[in-house]
């Protein structure tokens, strides 16, 4: 259930969404970093 007719609610779902993707894929790449390249993926 969805209110499209409220900006204020789609403008906070789509920042919380869009929050929610960086955040994973920045860990999927760091996490693939770090098994490419060791040690050096933690820096």
């Amino acid at each position: 259930m969805f209110v499209y007719t409220d900006p204020t609610l789609v403008t906070a779902y789509m920042a919380n969404f869009v929050h929610m993707e960086v955040t994973l894929f920045a860990g999927l790449f760091r996490a693939g970093k770090r098994d490419d390249s060791g040690v050096l993926g933690d820096a």
